[in-house]
C-alpha cells in the first residue's frame, strides 16, 4: 500500500472520497459511517480529500502527504466528486460518482476478480 498513508493496520482496500464540495463530501461519509465495524472487518480505510488536506474516517490511519501529492498520485480531479477504491498495489480499481452505498463499494469488491479475469481473457483490445 501507498507510503502516502500509514495504518495500525495494512488495509486491503483504500476508498478516497474526493471533491471541493464538503457538504457532498460530508454526505458520504455520513453513509459510510454505519459501516465503520465492516468497513475495518474488509480492511477498507477511508480518507477524505479536499484540496487542502486528507482526513482519516477512522482515529487509528492517517495520510503522511499532502493532498496535492494524493490527487497527483491517483488523478483526483476535485471539480468532480468521487469515490475512487484503491487497492493494495496502488492501483485505481474503481471511481465513482458520489454519493456511494456500502453495499456497492462491497460489490464492486466481491465482482473485481471476476471482471480481471475476463478481461484478461479476452485480451488487449484492437485498435485501428
Amino acid at each position: 500500500m501507498s507510503a502516502l498513508f500509514e495504518a495500525k493496520r495494512k488495509p486491503e482496500w483504500i476508498l478516497l472520497v474526493a471533491g471541493d464540495d464538503t457538504g457532498l463530501r460530508r454526505q458520504q461519509l455520513d453513509e459510510l459511517q454505519p459501516h465503520v465495524q465492516e468497513l475495518k472487518e474488509r480492511a477498507i480505510i477511508v480518507f477524505e480529500v479536499s484540496r487542502t488536506e486528507v482526513t482519516a474516517l477512522e482515529q487509528d490511519c492517517r495520510c503522511v502527504a499532502g493532498s496535492a501529492d494524493v490527487a497527483k498520485t491517483y488523478r483526483l480531479a476535485f471539480d468532480r466528486f468521487t469515490a475512487s477504491l484503491v487497492d493494495v498495489n496502488d492501483s485505481v480499481k474503481w471511481v465513482a460518482p458520489i454519493p456511494v452505498c456500502f453495499a456497492d463499494i462491497v460489490t464492486t469488491i466481491e465482482e473485481l476478480p471476476h471482471r480481471e479475469a475476463e478481461n484478461a481473457a479476452r485480451g488487449p483490445s484492437l485498435s485501428g
